[in-house]
């Protein structure tokens, strides 16, 4: 079962951007737990980290307004397309159009959501207490400006990958979580999740704007301000934006919906719900976002010279890399998610009934990890070829047909329903993504992919079982409530789970996976 190759080079150019972005996503997953940490040890996980939590909402809420939440995705294929043509000096005119407007339309909306804070903290949630309204409020205030150093970031962002340059924006996430772990473990003891706050602000403004200008200034950006709403390629990048600006896709609305119905379940729900949440994405991040961030730009330009077959053949390899990664790593979290769970969080105010809590919230989570990984590939496949409306309208059908399910699900199973509800949308959204991408490529790759999905899903299951058949072996001998018990644990069951992986791999000649597995030995070695 081999897979469809795409060309050596473009293989290469692929596998070195996609380590890059993955070194540099495990060691921000890995100060991702150092700062979930921070926050449950000091705070513990209640109704004001349930406030904390839920002030992203109204902030996360601008910058996807003003910037649909993905600049890169608009802005590198006109970049690309530029660059092609032989134009790059209108690349970086265009870019210093749309960096002055969104600085400008942005910096506006940032003042008047300060002023209005107050009322559109009630939009947030629905059963918070007057006090726990009023903090919302405040903490909303502080973070709200951080949201202008992701937007101008974002477009420095894109223009270093553009030029496949890595590096810069690899440091951004790093950089903003050590803010945020610095300003909680300071002032947290002090003033509470207002340090948290701060910190994310003083992190935004470090790693996403003083940062990537010095990198972008290294790959040749030049900006001078103007805005010129009759630019041509201002007017694409526009028409490109609009339809995720006025969207509401189930990726970016699955946060919102769950926290504004997890504030009727009850305290620390919202907390629970967050706290799983970055657990699940560790290997989304460190496999989906890292491969589908590196393919982009070079689809982009495959796409903008007419070379369709390699661009199909770059797309199916970056998928089937996701799908041999994201199986085995849903089945161990899932065997795992009690081990996971207390290694991370359990500590300080961070209690053993919250740890249970939350490793049953992500196994619920996990469920969806293998659709949000393809997601994240086939939609990219459709902003190379410069469409962002059928990503947008189909992940707002799959958002609105999926809220039954969400209130159903959450009625009877509490914050459990609502992380399975948010599995079964994804998974929506993934498969009418991917058969509406392959009627418009006429591409025949999908017999095959379909059944390596099958394949791995099998392969999967077997280590997955053998995961957790191979810890309860140490049930007697070193239960998993202490930490040295879920480190020899997890340990355990991550080798015997990729030794079964493989090994069956091996056995069923699934390729795949044996050459991946082939390639990172040799790397090690």
């Amino acid at each position: 079962m081999s897979a469809t190759r795409a060309p050596s080079s473009v293989a290469s150019k692929i596998g070195r951007a996609t380590a890059i972005l993955m070194a540099s996503v495990l060691l921000s997953r890995i100060l991702g737990f150092v700062r979930e940490s921070v926050i449950a040890g000091v705070m513990g996980a209640n109704a004001r980290t349930d406030v904390y939590y839920a002030a992203f909402t109204i902030p996360d809420f601008l910058n996807h307004l003003v910037a649909g939440g993905a600049l890169s995705i608009t802005f590198i294929p006109i970049f690309s397309r530029l660059s092609t043509e032989g134009r790059e000096s209108d690349g970086w005119r265009v870019c210093s159009t749309i960096l002055s407007t969104l600085v400008l339309v942005l910096g506006t909306l940032t003042v008047a959501a300060e002023f209005f804070a107050d009322p559109l903290a009630r939009l947030v949630t629905r059963d918070f207490t007057p006090a726990q309204f009023d903090e919302l409020a405040r903490l909303t205030r502080i973070l709200l400006p951080a949201q202008l150093f992701f937007v101008v970031g974002g477009i420095l962002m894109a223009v270093q990958f553009a030029k496949d340059s890595f590096l810069g924006p690899a440091l951004a996430p790093l950089v903003y979580n050590l803010g945020i772990i610095v300003g909680g473990a300071a002032l947290g003891p002090l003033i509470g999740m207002e340090g948290f706050a701060w910190g994310a602000l003083v992190g935004s403004f470090a790693g996403n704007f003083v940062i990537q200008l010095v990198f972008a200034r290294k790959v040749g950006f030049v900006f001078t301000r103007r805005i010129d709403l009759r630019d041509v390629a201002f007017r694409e990048f526009l028409l490109l934006s609009i339809p995720l600006a006025l969207g509401l896709s189930l990726t970016l609305a699955d946060d919102w919906v769950t926290r504004w119905m997890a504030s009727s379940v009850g305290p620390a729900a919202i907390t629970i719900l967050a706290y799983a949440r970055t657990l699940m994405r560790i290997p989304l991040a460190v496999v989906g976002q890292t491969t589908g961030s590196a393919s982009f730009p070079l689809l982009s330009r495959l796409y903008a010279a007419g070379r369709l077959p390699e661009f199909r053949a770059a797309l199916s390899r970056a998928m089937r890399q996701v799908l041999v990664l994201m199986l085995p790593a849903t089945a161990l979290t899932i065997a795992c998610s009690r081990e996971i769970t207390f290694i991370v969080y359990c500590r300080g105010k961070f209690t053993l009934d919250d740890t249970i809590q939350t490793a049953n919230v992500l196994v619920c989570y996990a469920g969806g990890l293998a659709a949000w990984g393809i997601h994240t590939v086939i939609s990219r496949g459709f902003y190379a070829m410069r469409d962002t409306v059928t990503p947008t309208w189909v992940g707002t059908l799959a958002l609105f047909a999926s809220l039954p399910v969400y209130w159903l699900l959450m009625n009877a199973f509490s914050e459990r329903g609502l992380a399975v509800a948010s599995s079964v949308g994804i998974t929506i959204y993934a498969t009418l993504l991917y058969v509406l991408f392959e009627r418009r490529t006429r591409s025949e790759a999908w017999r095959g992919e379909v059944q390596l999905l099958v394949a791995l899903a099998g392969l999967a299951t077997v280590a997955g079982f053998g995961a957790l058949g191979a810890t309860s072996l140490l049930d007697n001998v070193l239960p998993w409530t202490s930490i040295a018990g879920s480190l020899v644990r997890l340990t355990l069951g991550t080798i015997v789970a990729a030794g079964l992986y493989v090994g069956s791999a091996i056995l069923f000649k699934v390729t795949d996976v044996v050459d991946i597995a082939s390639a990172v030995f040799r790397h090690r070695s």
